[in-house]
Formats: structure tokens, C-alpha cells, sequence
């Protein structure tokens, strides 16, 4: 069984165009920056919220937050309300339903009152919904129900058939098509008079019933009357809704071409919306269509990018996925993976409690067995398979059904009659010239509206059609960058590795140095394909803030001077500024220099000149760049700024750092002019620098996230240790690399070998696994991986106390701030980019290891212990808290050892040993004796007791024992420890 279409009423909140009007939103955000009035206040943030939502959802979240904030200082319940609701559908669409729920729940608190009886409906809807995706279905109906006496006490036809219909999607997610089919029929005939897309999702809604009880006629019917509605309607969104449905009905009967068809055009479609249950759905069942058609590429990447999109979601739509996949590893001849997705489809059929979804998966893993030709495993998952498939009765189900169909067509057909008899009345008590009249009216109202409809329409369809091939351009290079830089890493990394050992001969380090100089020379050029691919599709944006402007440029030009000295190139550089503060972005400036002298340098011939000069004032930034040995002509002086532009077949070309230039130029709001002599060059850039020439949002603000990690955590079983396995540990630290790309993972495991005991992990979930198990010092992990990436694996590592104090190292070939921002707010505590410099990763290695050492040195002597002097993280001082509370009550006890230590604060022995090695630098048992003897000290400072009773006291069950750790620990027995101290007092 697959779910229903993700709610329709969601995307009737924004205007109707998914990508951002700028003049919408400049009118809102002057609106919000002038008005006196709350309410225009929060109507300005939320037009700003819905401009950026269906695009770029992370933009528009600050929005909601910041009508939070306000609506909070100024106690506007309305704002608040909005504000929570925002915050819920924006946790809606990316998959966290438990986040939603929590947000839609606060809002209907504030919503109880009678005045807010919009609100509260709004709230209880989405609340069910968020519900419902979690398999909450109790829940789920309580808030339908609420939401349906809500509509009956006030008489609201239309909502009460909202609510109708939020109960029938209830009903079918699990599996009751009866009882959904009629709520369904209720939900039509109280809507069909009102807003017709609610009509032609109802339509389709029950044509999905029917296509899963394989009456596909039925189905058919119903698709293609809700499609006309849509079509009527303009409704884009409806119509590839229905595409979907069409393309799903296809499959279903083995239509695989046409299926490909219908499910293409929504894919590509959805991929523009910040829809990504919708957008997992249409990719599941491409993958299914894929797989028939025995593409197995097409297949896997469409179940790989549809369970990326239903993440968070466990429902029967998740489970068909991941036996989708293992369907199609098993096509690849990987029997033992495909097992692995036959068991998620298992565990996600069980919690979506679909016993035809658990039927199919049973069968498939039964199957899979047989391949293997373990039988005793095959026959024992048939019978389990023939079990359920034995208690599935559709017989009667599709007999009830029918019986509903034809008491709905006979309704419908009534309620038509009597439209028809009431038309017919009004039509004879109006006059036929007044009809005649109004009818001519409506008629050129008509047409005049569909001609202006159609061209804004297509206005609008030829500008998202060009956003998507922007999009996609970025996308292209973006992943070129990523496929470039770890191939990069592994030129980089030995070429490095072998420069750094001095007895390589001098010809070998020679053509070394050039290949590590034109492995950063590419990598150079990617990024600044990269940038300019950007640029191009609207996604770079300024990060302007305040600065002095001179000592950027003259830091930025005068490293140049070495470039040319080598070319015998005579470098003059005069940088001159006002005194003051200027605003700028500083990667933007120098980005721009660095072309620009680069190209100088390229081309300024041996012996030439290069002539750099920057003037700072009148608020603006003059930029001149000259340089001897111009062989342009004036015809083509224009054409430098064309990316590989050639003036010649024989010359050499210009690259893109030029075309880079101008583009940068014109984000920062400047201009660009070349210009020639006999026999120089010269390029002048004039760029603004005072803060009136850019926008609010072009300015550099510093915001970090509020979500909260929701992965859970994997428990492993680790067999108990003695103490003396556990503190036989080598005294090497332990290295554990993450890593997918088998090279990239030998050559740091190479790089480390000699000073750690590396461990090594092929994907993101067995290093979570191997994590836990070993509890490593340091962890350096890839980011893009498959099942879990590495930034899933920080969450996960950082959120368990028992691996909570391993720092981490993300590796990533993804450059820029916002993937390094994302990677340090899960906890990681350093973020390294491909390619890398083999002694900067091993510096940082050793600076996060020599850290956590001098962290132990806070271990104090007193006998409470401080978590916040020793924790690195707040699970550790939560686990430290722990632990203190455990001592509190245990260390009296003589019976109290690292066994009952590791049971009480449930870890296994060795996960224990590691953790507080890492903290206060003890074994189990060094710990419980240091606690002991600490307490024992401050009893005989503190306390007349004797000293055999302070040892029975702390835990020592035999004094002798206990005077002799005394003495080792104090460099006095507890006697002597004792009298010191009396006579110290005396």
C-alpha cells in the first residue's frame, strides 16, 4: 500500500508562483521595516516566509523566527500563533513530523478561545496530518475529530468537509478502504458546491483506493474527471499530482512506458517545490518502473533518492522502498545487501501496521533465501509469507465497496437533479434581456481574464523553466567539484607524502612540485567553475559587512610580488585609503584581485611590467590593474571577459578567471572597463563601499541552528570484559577513518599507521557501530556516504554518552561556509576540505588529542567532581553528573566494583574504561579507588572517626589493603595523614 498524496492545501498558503518575486519582496520588507502595525508587521514576515519556502526553505525560517520573537516581546498571540504554525509546516516538509507536532500543538493551545476558531482549525488539521505520518493514528484521529466538532458547533459546511476527508486519508493509511471511501463520499457532497480542488482531490484520493484494489477502470475514471478539474483550474500542482497517480496506475499494470512518462513529468516538476514526501513517492515508484525495465542504475539511484526523501517517515510508502532496493541489489547478483533493505522493509512494514506490505516483504527475503539455497530460511520465511496472505480477505472488501460506488453515482445523480430543477426556476423568473446582458458582460470579462491568465502563465512557466536550467547548471558543476576533489586528494596526498622525505632525488621532487603545482592549479579552476555556475543561477549572494578596505588589497596584491620576481617582472603596487570604515564583501574583493593579477601575471612577457594602484574614497573603490605586452586588438578588447576566449586559433586562451571578474563585479554592484595602448593593458574596476548601495539581506549575519538531533541512538552488545583485557589496551591512541572510497581511506590509514591504531569503516552506519564497540580516541569521517553520511554519524556519535567525548574530523570534498557550518553544528569539532595537506590533517589530529589530554589535567583532587571543568560536550557533563550521583550512593559500599559500576550506569566494561580514560585519564577501577581515597582524605581532615573506620567508611573492606593505597596515593599512611594534620592545627 502506498500513502496518500502529500496535503494540496499546503500550497494554496503561497501566491501561486514558486520562485521569488524581488519586487514582493522588497514591498514586504519595507512594509515590515515602516509599519506601526503589529498585524501589518506579521503579514510582511509571512509573505516573506512563503516567498522563499517552496525554493529555499532555510531562508525563509529566519522569517518565522524572527515573527516569533516579536510576537513574544509584544505579546501579539495572533503573531505567535503564525509564527508556530510556520514553524511547524517548515519541519512538515522536511520529514520531522515529531518536531511538527510539537509546533501545531503549541499553536492550538494558543487558539482555544473562540475569536481564533480559523486558527484553531488550521492547527488541528496539520497536527493530525504530522500525526498521522509518524503511524500515530489514535492520535491523528483525535485531532481530526476535534477539528470536525469545531466545524459542526460553528455550521461551516465547507471545513466540515475538510474534516470529513482528513478522516477518510486517516482511515486509508491504515488499510480501512471502507470506511474511508464513505467519510470520503460525506467529504464530496459537503464540498462539491464550494472550492472545486478540494472536489478533484477527493476524486483522486478515491481513485488511488481503487487502483490499490486493483479495479484499475475504476481508478482510471476517477484520475482522469479530478485531472479535468485541475486542467480547468490551471492548477499545476493538482495536474502532476495526478501524473504521479496516472504514472503509479501504469505500473500497476504493467505499462512501463507510459508509466515512465507520467512519473518523469511529475518528478521533474516536484524537484522545484519543497515537497520532499511527494518528491520520495514519485522516485519509489520510478524505481519500480526502472527495475521492470531492467535498468538497474536508473533503479538503485531512484530508491536511493527516495528513501534520502522519506527520511523520518515510517510508513508502508518507506518499507516498498527499501524492498525496491533490495530487489534491485538482488538483480545486481548482491544477495547478503539486498538482505539488509529486506530487513528495513520489514521493520518499516511492521510499524506501519500494513499486513500486505509485510506480505510482500516476507516474500522477497523468502525468495532471496532460496537463491542462496538456504532452505531451511526460505521455507521458514514462506510460511510466515502464506500465514498472512491466508488472513487477507479483499473478497468482501471490494464487494462492500462496489456497493458504496453505486449508492455514491446514485447521490450524485440526485444532487445534479435537483441543481438542474432549481437553475431551470431562477432561469424563467429572470428577464431575457437582463440574461442577455449580464451573459455578454461575463463573456468579454471572461475572455479578457483567460488572455491575461495565459500570458502570465506562460510568463511564468518560461521564467521556472529557466530557473530550473540555472539550477541544474549549478548542480552540474557543483557535483563536478565534488567528483574532482577526492581524485585530487589522492594525487595530492603521496605527491605531498614523498616531497616531505628528503632523500627523494632532486629530478623525482622536481616533476613532484609539478604535479602538487598543477593539482592545486585544477583545483583552482573547479572552483572557479564553480563560482561562476553560481553566480549564473542567482545562488551566490553577498556577505557584505564593515572593515578597513586597504590592508585586504594590499595584503591580496602583494603576494604577487614573488609570481613575478620568478618572470623577472617588475611589480609596482600603491594602495591608498581614507581613514574610516567601509563596507564590502571581503571573499568578493578578493576573488576579483587575485583574477586579475593572475591573468597579468600569465601574460605580462619576461622582463615586462605590472602595475597595480587602488584608491579608497568618496565611497567607492577604484581598481586599476596595468600591465606591458598587450597583444589584443581593439575589435576584441570586449571578448576577454568570455570564458576561454581566443583571439586566435594559435593563441592561448583567457580560462574564466576574467569572466569571473565581471560577474563578482556586477553581484558587488561595480563595473568593469578594459582598455588599451601600444603596448599595455589596463583593467579598471569600480566597486561601491558604503552600506546605502546594498540591501538588508546582502549583509553578513551569523545564525546558528535550533534543530535538535532526532537520530536514535544503536545499541550494540558487547560481551563483559575482566579488568585485566580492558587495561591491556596498547598505549597507542585508536583512529577510527570513515570513509567510502577505499583509496582515499588507505592513504590516511597510511599517513597514521605508524603512530595510531587505525580502525577502518566503509559508510557512515558501521562507523556508528564501530564507534560504539571500540570507543576510538579520534574519529576522521567523509561526509557524502552511502546509508549514513557523515554528518548523520556526528549526530549520532555526539548524542551518545557513550561516544559523546570522540572528537571528530569531517572530510568532505563539499567547499563552502554554509557545508562547513552545517558539519560544526553537529558537534564535529573540525571541518578539513579535499584536498588536503597531509601535515595540517596530522597537526589537527594532534591538537584535538593533546586538547582532551589537557582537559584530564582539570581532573581535580576534591572528592565532588566538576563536569563542567572535564566535559567537552553536555552529554558528557549529564554523563559525569550521572556519575557523580552513582558515587554518591555506591562508593560506601565494599561490593561496589568496575562490574557493578559499568551495569549501574549501563555501559558495557570496555565502553566504560574508554569513556573515563578519555575524561579524568583512569581505568574503571583507578577511578573508583581515586573517588574512595579522595573521600577517605577529606574524612580524617573532616571528621574524629578513626582510621579503620574511615577505610570501612569509604569502601576498603580490609584495612591493610586500604593504608597501602593511602600511602601510594598520599605518600603517607592514613595515620600518618592523620597526625600531620593534628599537628598542623596545633
Amino acid at each position: 500500500m502506498r500513502c496518500l498524496l502529500a496535503l494540496l492545501s499546503l500550497v494554496f498558503y503561497c501566491s501561486g508562483s514558486v520562485a521569488q518575486d524581488p519586487i514582493k519582496v522588497d514591498s514586504l520588507s519595507y512594509v515590515y521595516q515602516t509599519s506601526s502595525s503589529h498585524e501589518s508587521k506579521m503579514l510582511a514576515l509571512k509573505g516573506l516566509f512563503w516567498e522563499y519556502y517552496f525554493t529555499q526553505p532555510d531562508i525563509a525560517h529566519p522569517y518565522a523566527k524572527e515573527m516569533a520573537e516579536f510576537s513574544l516581546a509584544n505579546d501579539y498571540i495572533l503573531g505567535q500563533w503564525t509564527a508556530f504554525n510556520l514553524f511547524g509546516i517548515f519541519n512538515y516538509s522536511q520529514s520531522e513530523f515529531d518536531s511538527a507536532t510539537f509546533w501545531f500543538s503549541k499553536a492550538i493551545v494558543l487558539s482555544e478561545s473562540k475569536e481564533y476558531y480559523d486558527q484553531r482549525i488550521y492547527s488541528l488539521n496539520y497536527a493530525g496530518h504530522s500525526y498521522r505520518l509518524q503511524n500515530k493514528f489514535l492520535k491523528a484521529d483525535s485531532c481530526f475529530s476535534l477539528f470536525l466538532e469545531a466545524a459542526r458547533n460553528n455550521n461551516d459546511r465547507y471545513n466540515l468537509g475538510r474534516a470529513y476527508k482528513a478522516l477518510a486519508i486517516n482511515s486509508y493509511t491504515q488499510s480501512n478502504y471502507t470506511i474511508a471511501l464513505e467519510k470520503f463520499i460525506v467529504a464530496d457532497s459537503l464540498l462539491s458546491d464550494t472550492i472545486q480542488y478540494e472536489t478533484a482531490e477527493i476524486l483522486q484520493n478515491i481513485g488511488i483506493i481503487y487502483k490499490d484494489l486493483k479495479k484499475y477502470d475504476l481508478a482510471k475514471k476517477y484520475f482522469v474527471r479530478s485531472l479535468d478539474i485541475n486542467n480547468a483550474l490551471g492548477d499545476e500542482y493538482g495536474i502532476h499530482a495526478i501524473e504521479r497517480s496516472l504514472g503509479s496506475l501504469a505500473t500497476d499494470v504493467g505499462d512501463y512506458k507510459t508509466a515512465e512518462l507520467h512519473l518523469q513529468k511529475a518528478f521533474d516538476y516536484f524537484k522545484g517545490y519543497n515537497d520532499n514526501y511527494m518528491l520520495g513517492s514519485v522516485s519509489e515508484i520510478l524505481g519500480v518502473v526502472y527495475l521492470a525495465l531492467d535498468d538497474l542504475v536508473s533503479a538503485e539511484y531512484y530508491y536511493r533518492y527516495s528513501l534520502e526523501k522519506l527520511q523520518g517517515i515510517s510508513n508502508a510508502q518507506t518499507s516498498n522502498t527499501y524492498r525496491g532496493l533490495g530487489n534491485t541489489l538482488k538483480a545486481k547478483g548482491l544477495l547478503e545487501e539486498a538482505m539488509i533493505y529486506y530487513d528495513s522493509s520489514i521493520f518499516y512494514a511492521k510499524k506501519s501496521n500494513s499486513p500486505e506490505t509485510i506480505r510482500e516483504a516476507l516474500k522477497a527475503k523468502a525468495d532471496t533465501y532460496y537463491s542462496m539455497n538456504n532452505y531451511a530460511e526460505a521455507f521458514r520465511f514462506q510460511q510466515h509469507y502464506q500465514r498472512i496472505s491466508d488472513s487477507l480477505n479483499e473478497v468482501n472488501s471490494s464487494k462492500a465497496l462496489f456497493e458504496i460506488e453505486a449508492k455514491y453515482e446514485n447521490d450524485k445523480k440526485e444532487q445534479e437533479i435537483e441543481l438542474l430543477k432549481v437553475q431551470n426556476q431562477l432561469a424563467e423568473n429572470e428577464k431575457r434581456n437582463q440574461r442577455n446582458l449580464l451573459l455578454a458582460l461575463i463573456a468579454i470579462v471572461l475572455v479578457t481574464a483567460i488572455v491575461f491568465y495565459l500570458l502570465y502563465r506562460n510568463r511564468q512557466k518560461t521564467a521556472t523553466k529557466l530557473r530550473e536550467l540555472d539550477g541544474l547548471k549549478s548542480n552540474f558543476f557543483a557535483n563536478i567539484s565534488h567528483e574532482f576533489r577526492t581524485p585530487l586528494t589522492l594525487i595530492k596526498g603521496p605527491t605531498q607524502e614523498y616531497l616531505s622525505n628528503n632523500k627523494a632525488p632532486e629530478t623525482v621532487r622536481k616533476d613532484l612540485k609539478m604535479i602538487d603545482r598543477n593539482a592545486d592549479r585544477l583545483l583552482s579552476l573547479v572552483d572557479q567553475l564553480l563560482d561562476l555556475s553560481k553566480l549564473e543561477a542567482g545562488s551566490m549572494t553577498l556577505a557584505v559587512e564593515a572593515g578597513n578596505i586597504a590592508p585586504l588589497i594590499n595584503s591580496v596584491a602583494s603576494s604577487f610580488s614573488y609570481p613575478a620576481e620568478q618572470k623577472d617582472i617588475s611589480f609596482n603596487c600603491s594602495v591608498s585609503e581614507e581613514s574610516g570604515s567601509f563596507w564590502f564583501d571581503h571573499d568578493v574583493i578578493e576573488k576579483i584581485i587575485s583574477n586579475l593579477l593572475s591573468n597579468a601575471v600569465k601574460y605580462t612577457p619576461v622582463g615586462g611590467e605590472i602595475r597595480f594602484s587602488a584608491d579608497i574614497s568618496n565611497a567607492e573603490a577604484l581598481i586599476y590593474v596595468k600591465n606591458s605586452g598587450n597583444t589584443l586588438e581593439k575589435g576584441n578588447i570586449e571578448k576577454v571577459f568570455e570564458r576561454f576566449y581566443q583571439a586566435e586559433n594559435a593563441s592561448s586562451g583567457v580560462g574564466i578567471g576574467l569572466a569571473l571578474v565581471k560577474e563578482l563585479t556586477t553581484l558587488h554592484k561595480g563595473s568593469i572597463h578594459v582598455s588599451t595602448t601600444k603596448n599595455w593593458i589596463e583593467f579598471k574596476v569600480k566597486l561601491p563601499v558604503t552600506r546605502n548601495a546594498f540591501s538588508s539581506s546582502e549583509f553578513k549575519y551569523t545564525s546558528l541552528s535550533t534543530k535538535q538531533s532526532s537520530l536514535p541512538v544503536i545499541d550494540v552488545d558487547v560481551n563483559s570484559i575482566s579488568d585485566e583485557m580492558v587495561t591491556s589496551d596498547a598505549d597507542s591512541p585508536i583512529l577510527l577513518i570513515v570513509e567510502d572510497n577505499s583509496d582515499v581511506r588507505n592513504l590516511i590509514k597510511r599517513l597514521f599507521k605508524d603512530d595510531y591504531n587505525v580502525i577502518e569503516a566503509e559508510n557512515g552506519a558501521v562507523g556508528i557501530e564501530k564507534a560504539i564497540e571500540n570507543v576510538p580516541d579520534i574519529i576522521i569521517s567523509d561526509v557524502m556516504m552511502p546509508v549514513k553520511d557523515g554528518i548523520q554519524l556526528s549526530k549520532t556519535v555526539k548524542t551518545d554518552e557513550r561516544t559523546s567525548h570522540i572528537p571528530i574530523i569531517l572530510l568532505t570534498a563539499k567547499a563552502g561556509e554554509e557545508n562547513q557550518l552545517m558539519g560544526l553544528e553537529t558537534g564535529a569539532d573540525d571541518y578539513i576540505i579535499k584536498p588536503f595537506n597531509n601535515e595540517l590533517l596530522k597537526v589537527r589530529i594532534s591538537n584535538l588529542i593533546e586538547l582532551r589530554n589537557s582537559l584530564r589535567a582539570r581532573y581535580s583532587q576534591e572528592v565532588i567532581l566538576r563536569p563542567k571543568d572535564i566535559a567537552i560536550s553536555t552529554a558528557d557533563e549529564s554523563f559525569l553528573e550521572r556519575v557523580q550521583l552513582l558515587l554518591d550512593e555506591k562508593l560506601e559500599d565494599s561490593a561496589f566494583n568496575a562490574e557493578a559500576f559499568s551495569e549501574a550506569i549501563g555501559m558495557s566494561r570496555m565502553q566504560l574504561h574508554r569513556k573515563l580514560k578519555a575524561l579524568v585519564g583512569l581505568t574503571t577501577t583507578e577511578f573508583i579507588r581515586s573517588q574512595r581515597l579522595k573521600l577517605a582524605a577529606h574524612l580524617l581532615q573532616n571528621s574524629g572517626t578513626n582510621v579503620s573506620e574511615v577505610g570501612y567508611a569509604v569502601g576498603f573492606s580490609d584495612p591493610s589493603y586500604f593504608a597501602k593505597c593511602f600511602k601510594e596515593a598520599h605518600n603517607h599512611t592514613p595515620s600518618q595523614f592523620k597526625e600531620n594534620l593534628l599537628n598542623k592545627e596545633a
